[in-house]
């Protein structure tokens, strides 16, 4: 009888572990805080002439996407039909081009097809360091007083759309 307490002693333990590990596996937020939500947002890269910097301050007059990607982000591939979508029905976004070649950039638009209303770019990261990108795509939802109001780390994907982006297009999120 002691001999049968003793290997199984372990393996209550175990089990009562791997118990553990998954019931705190399935309450997990996944959401990475931005210390910027709510406050003005930090300065983009130069627009590339004056056309490109009136656009910019059009779009800065309403509710607009900040999208960061690269042409060498494999994520950014999986999100580009949605973001396709979105500028079809007239949600303005601005692409920052994050850590690319202009080169191959414009062939993976060319190829792709361009969601975006401006595209910067930020060859060195800098200014991606000031608006909290831990990597790409990460996409920032900006209100028309140019306050950020959410950040999505990761894909623009359905639920997105649904449950941040279109109740705040509509006048109803905060």
């Amino acid at each position: 009888m002691r001999r049968i307490l003793v290997v199984s002693a372990p393996l209550i333990l175990l089990a009562g572990l791997v118990v553990l590990l998954y019931v705190g596996m399935q309450d997990r937020d996944d959401s990475l805080p931005s210390p910027l939500i709510g406050k003005p947002t930090p300065a983009l890269p130069e627009p590339d002439g004056a056309e490109v910097a009136d656009r910019l301050a059009e779009v800065r007059e309403g509710i607009h996407l900040v999208n960061f990607w690269a042409s060498w982000c494999q994520p950014c591939l999986a999100e580009h039909p949605r973001l396709m979508a979105l500028a079809r029905d007239g949600v303005p976004i601005v692409g920052v081009n994050y850590k690319d070649a202009p080169e191959a950039a414009q062939r993976w638009l060319a190829r792709h097809g361009d969601p975006f209303t401006v595209i910067l770019r930020d060859p060195a990261g800098t200014h991606s360091i000031n608006w909290g990108v831990y990597g790409v795509p990460e996409t920032y939802i900006v209100d028309g007083a140019g306050n950020i109001v959410y950040k999505q780390v990761g894909v623009v994907d359905a639920e997105f759309e649904r449950e941040e982006l279109l109740p705040r297009l509509n006048g109803a999120g905060s």
